[in-house]
Formats: C-alpha cells, sequence, structure tokens
C-alpha cells in the first residue's frame, strides 16, 4: 500500500485551531483595537517600576461619599452616575452613615489585595497610570453588588479611588 495526504485517515490537531484572544473571527479593526489594547497594558506594566510596587494602600478622598451616595450634579452624565450608585448602595442596605463608610472604605481596601481582580491597566487621558478592579461587595440587606473601580497608581504604589461603577 502506497500512503499519502488523506485528512479523513489522520486525527485532527485540535492545538492548531486556538484562538486564545477570540481574534480569528473578529473584524480588522476590532482585531487591531484589541491587539492595541493589549499593547498599551504591557507598557503600562512595564512602565510602573515604582520603588514600592508591592505597596497597595488605599488613598480616598471623603468629598467620594458625595458621588457614591448621590450627591453630585455637576454633570449629567455624573448626576446619572450618581444616581446609579445610590441605587445600588440602597438595594445592598448601605446608607450615608459612619457604619456605611467603613463597609465601603473597609470593601475598596480589601480589593486591593492580590491581583487576581485587575481587569485593566493603563494610561489615561492624561497620562495617568490607573487600573481597574472588580471586585463583589455585600451590603448588609445580604444583597450583592459588582463593582468595577478605577484607581490612580501613585508612585509610591499605592491606588487612589478615582471612580466606580455598580455592574449588577
Amino acid at each position: 500500500l502506497l500512503g499519502g495526504i488523506r485528512p479523513q485517515a489522520y486525527v485532527s490537531n485540535p492545538l492548531t485551531r486556538v484562538d486564545p484572544l477570540g481574534l480569528a473571527e473578529s473584524a480588522c479593526e476590532q482585531r487591531q483595537r484589541i491587539l492595541d489594547n493589549i499593547e498599551a497594558s504591557r507598557r503600562a506594566r512595564e512602565s510602573s517600576n515604582y520603588p514600592n510596587p508591592y505597596n497597595k494602600d488605599l488613598e480616598f478622598d471623603p468629598n467620594k461619599f458625595n458621588y457614591i451616595f448621590g450627591r453630585v450634579n455637576s454633570s449629567p452624565h455624573n448626576t446619572a452616575r450618581s444616581g446609579q450608585l445610590m441605587d445600588a448602595m440602597k438595594r445592598t442596605g448601605i446608607d450615608d452613615s459612619l457604619q456605611g463608610r467603613k463597609i465601603l472604605t473597609d470593601h475598596f481596601s480589601d480589593s486591593l489585595k492580590g491581583g487576581s481582580n485587575v481587569t485593566a491597566v493603563f494610561r489615561g487621558r492624561s497620562g495617568i497610570l490607573q487600573e481597574t478592579r472588580e471586585s463583589l461587595l455585600f451590603g448588609p440587606s445580604g444583597k450583592a453588588t459588582v463593582l468595577e473601580t478605577t484607581y490612580e497608581i501613585m508612585p509610591n504604589g499605592a491606588r487612589r479611588f478615582l471612580t466606580t461603577i455598580p455592574k449588577s
């Protein structure tokens, strides 16, 4: 018997068809945006050689509680987002009290431990190095909400709270 190329006689190699980034089915523009985003993220990570990269202390401006509890009207976007946050806080049973504020600051501080919840590292419009983290906030009501929180990475490695978006 003489051999030959007969695809039906061979088991296909599934490793040749792996596309971990999902780029095979993407449009060219979308594929390029994904690749550009990956490259920007890599550059941001490489440029974050700070003296103490493991310092993940939280810097939180108390005025941010106005934003979280619905007391912002600086722009239509901020007012809508602030209202969305206020609704999420009400649903979870977190109110604007010392106890509610402590629950939130403890949650944001705890979300900085480890790196498995980092969803993006990037430079903002003004060149500031930032990271976005996802976390699950449980409130006194027993209900939970997913928060997507963005922090500025400070030169000493600490994270300064910038904004949070409720995702559920």
